[in-house]
């Protein structure tokens, strides 16, 4: 079938696929006061008054509008979460660095330590080290 000849269809679907989109109802109340005058709203009659239901006309513009948004929610919540999905590596990244900076500075610490306790104990050990004399105090 020739694309050409079948797309005479394509309007005829597109208004059959907007009349399976469910119409959203929606209730209105036509109220009268004691003169008479009549006014609608959202809220029960305070006196007299009728409870309609109305329908809401489906608007292709509207349709398209909701699915435009319902595309630009969708693009939106997966650049949230990639963006979350970056953060949670650089903050998984970061703790690794400070882990290691802390590693390193641990080993530096040992051995520094070690150092001064070979130090320590060539001093004292050497027969050339006088003891340092006791300090006086008076009373």
């Amino acid at each position: 079938m020739n694309i050409s000849k079948s797309c005479w269809l394509c309007p005829a679907l597109v208004l059959l696929m907007l009349g399976t989109l469910p119409a959203q109802a929606q209730v209105v109340y036509k109220c009268s006061n004691a003169k008479g005058v009549v006014a609608f709203s959202d809220k029960e009659c305070a006196t007299t008054g009728a409870k309609l239901n109305v329908k809401a006309p489906v608007d292709a513009d509207m349709v398209q509008q909701k699915a435009d948004h319902d595309a630009k929610v969708a693009r939106d919540r997966a650049l949230a979460e990639q963006i979350e999905a970056s953060r949670l590596s650089s903050e998984q990244a970061g703790r690794a660095l400070q882990d290691q900076q802390m590693q390193v500075n641990r080993a530096q610490a040992d051995r520094v330590e070690q150092e001064r306790n070979q130090i320590n104990s060539t001093v004292l050990s050497s027969p050339n080290v006088t003891q340092p004399a006791p300090v006086l105090t008076a009373p």
